[in-house]
């Protein structure tokens, strides 16, 4: 009972370190309303309350493993923001060296000196474009010429695009970034991680698989109409499928993996939206100050797959607020999963 105890004022105390915002909004609320008469303030107050519980439920859990990764190395693809960058610093403060993998090389870099000054960690950057497969292997072949091993492969880099756009190798733009270059990625490394093992590879999904089915007949969504949510979630499911696929291949190998759900989280993923009405600053202020969870929480259940040790033996589960999730009937389809893999490969001529 004292642990338990213990453990919630712990919790208590990062939450109020994390959410100044809920807390001084609820707290202003209820001094107003204490000059209104009894009935609506109670009323109100319960409703502060609840809210609260519900920012807090909102933010989901923190990775509790103390877990290091002394040794080891880990490729991050867009580790330069968001959730990336986040997960990216919390491995290198665990003591792994960190390579970035990103577009954008310029903000890499300034994401990796601002990691390094927290973490004193060897954090390197190197260019990767998933909308282009010819940088996918540029960057794989680099790799596996210059690190001796790679103990830990997150999938973090994803797009969300508005309408249907196609890459310069011929494929939908949001199939190929979230899913099919990092399949091609985790592909041109299975050997590394295999040398390297114990290993790991992570994709970030997300709970957006649920809304929607996975059409092995228009991967590319050529049939039917483009809707931004669904095709965004038909990646993701992809993703979740692959890593059951994957899991199950190398299962004898060492080499685990895991999806998970990050949260709905504040990030640059959204970039693509702005101009719209629903997309506004003022909008986006009151969705992401209240609701939304910050990126080092949405890297929680990133870490959490990284390091902790008792999931070894439950390769290919998917994650949610660093336990095990919900994942829909399609993406526990074991048939599916291997028929996407020999779709995958056929699409990228790794037959």
């Amino acid at each position: 009972m004292s642990s338990y105890l213990a453990f919630l004022r712990e919790d208590w105390q990062e939450f109020k370190r994390e959410e100044q915002v809920a807390l001084w909004t609820t707290y202003v609320v209820v001094l107003v309303l204490i000059w209104l008469w009894a009935p609506t303030a109670l009323y109100l107050c319960i409703g502060g309350l609840c809210y609260l519980a519900f920012r807090r439920w909102m933010i989901g859990a923190r990775c509790r493993s103390n877990a290091t990764l002394e040794g080891k190395t880990a490729v991050v693809t867009g580790g330069n923001c968001g959730i990336g960058r986040e997960a990216a610093l919390e491995l290198s403060r665990r003591g792994a060296r960190v390579i970035i993998a990103s577009r954008d090389v310029g903000k890499s870099r300034l994401a990796a000196a601002g990691i390094r000054s927290e973490t004193g960690g060897e954090v390197i950057v190197k260019q990767l474009d998933l909308g282009s497969l010819q940088s996918v292997r540029a960057f794989a072949d680099d790799v596996n010429k210059t690190e001796e091993k790679v103990h830990l492969l997150v999938n973090n880099a994803g797009c969300l695009l508005p309408t249907r756009r196609t890459t310069g190798d011929g494929h939908e733009t949001t199939f190929q970034v979230n899913y099919l270059a990092p399949f091609l990625l985790t592909h041109l490394l299975t050997d590394k991680l295999v040398r390297s093992a114990p290993a790991r590879v992570i994709n970030v999904s997300s709970t957006g698989h649920w809304f929607t089915d996975l059409d092995l007949n228009d991967l590319e969504c050529e049939r039917k109409p483009y809707a931004l949510w669904t095709r965004y979630g038909t990646s993701k499911l992809a993703q979740i499928l692959h890593a059951r696929e994957l899991a199950r291949r190398l299962r004898q190998r060492s080499v685990t993996a895991f999806s998970l759900h990050p949260g709905v989280v504040n990030t640059d993923i959204y970039r693509e939206q702005r101009g719209k009405w629903y997309h506004s600053e003022f909008l986006k202020g009151v969705l992401f100050s209240y609701f939304f969870r910050n990126a080092r929480m949405g890297a929680q259940t990133v870490v959490y797959c990284a390091v902790e040790p008792t999931l070894t033996a439950e390769s290919g589960g998917y994650y949610s607020d660093c336990r095990r999730g919900w994942a829909s009937a399609q993406a526990q389809d074991d048939q599916l999963a291997a028929k996407l893999w020999a779709a995958s490969e056929k699409m990228l001529g790794l037959e």
